[in-house]
């Protein structure tokens, strides 16, 4: 049975999904302006930045930041300002870089390693001068009222664990090496933006997030299953034999973050809100795996999701077969708060 309350949440989380998913969306055109504002002001930049992968990669990331300083406000009956939202825009670029230079290339990471324990260092990474600026804008944007103390031991922690986790291409690593890579890379970057909101925080309010973090990662392992394969990029979806494994692992996660998310003093329309939300995530993820099974001929497997090419495995969020699977049970949804 389909709850009313559910239709009208649907619809704004599509907005919402495209906004933040499309480069045309709204988030996308904002931190393309305050991308923007601190090209025009570094001195000598590459013409050609601003088309580059590089720079596509940054405003992915800076929109996510944003998005997610977003939701915490929302948890807690607030809307950011202007400095706010470019404060949680700015955290982003320079994790960005380095996950160019680790995903993306060949070259060294001495440079950037260096840069992230010491900006004043100098480095040898593509466009350092530019990414320096960048860094110093985001520490100018940190709020007086913040612990500013305790957001850059969050910003370090995440770089820590981001070079850590280069460890996903050993094949040696343990299971469980993995599975703490995956879960603190998103995990601790969702504390960290936490730490720049000037809200009092709640108590238990960090493993809020950083169990929604670790159940985003584990959505975004699924997403980039086949690639990673390509890449020989260990994560928690190609750890597990089938789809069915991966499900299950996907809804424990989900119970652990709803556990504490449930614990909250928080409105219970904000519970509704980010329960529908990450359920919406969850069911669109497990149609991806159905969708895996399907084009590998009933049941995937690593070596028959490599036989295929990208396209063969790509699914949009929205599309038709996702909504079969998806919309009926996500309108019918029954929040447990």
């Amino acid at each position: 049975m389909v709850n009313p309350g559910n239709v009208v949440r649907w619809l704004a989380l599509s907005l919402e999904t495209w906004q933040g998913g499309h480069p045309k969306g709204r988030l996308h055109r904002e931190c393309r302006r305050y991308a923007h504002e601190i090209i025009q002001t570094a001195g000598e930049v590459d013409p050609g930045f601003e088309g580059s992968h590089i720079y596509r990669k940054m405003i992915w990331y800076m929109v996510l930041d944003l998005w997610l300083g977003i939701q915490v406000h929302r948890l807690h009956g607030s809307t950011p300002t202007r400095a706010d939202r470019r404060r949680y825009a700015l955290s982003a670029p320079v994790f960005a870089a380095a996950d160019y230079l680790i995903d993306d290339t060949d070259r060294p990471l001495a440079g950037i390693e260096a840069f992230t324990r010491d900006p004043d260092s100098q480095p040898d990474f593509p466009h350092h001068a530019l990414f320096r600026a960048f860094h110093n804008a985001f520490l100018a944007s940190l709020d007086p009222k913040l612990d500013r103390d305790r957001v850059l031991e969050a910003y370090h922690r995440v770089h820590r664990v981001q070079f850590d986790s280069r460890g996903q291409k050993d094949a040696e690593a343990s299971a469980a090496d993995i599975d703490l890579w995956v879960r603190d890379k998103t995990g601790y970057t969702y504390q960290m933006v936490r730490s720049m909101v000037p809200i009092a925080e709640l108590p238990d309010e960090a493993d809020v997030w950083y169990q929604l973090g670790a159940l985003t990662q584990y959505c975004n392992d699924i997403q980039d299953l086949h690639r990673d394969l390509e890449s020989g990029v260990r994560n928690s979806a190609t750890e597990l034999a089938d789809s069915q494994s991966i499900k299950r692992n996907l809804r424990q996660q989900q119970r652990r973050a709803y556990e504490v998310l449930s614990g909250l003093a928080i409105a219970s329309s904000s519970y509704r809100r980010v329960d529908f939300m990450f359920e919406a995530f969850v069911l669109i993820m497990e149609a991806k795996l159905d969708w895996y099974d399907r084009v590998c001929g009933g049941q995937f497997t690593s070596g028959k999701l490599l036989q295929l090419t990208r396209q063969q495995t790509y699914l949009p969020p929205w599309s038709l077969f996702s909504l079969r699977r998806c919309l009926v049970p996500l309108l019918g949804y029954r929040s447990s708060k």
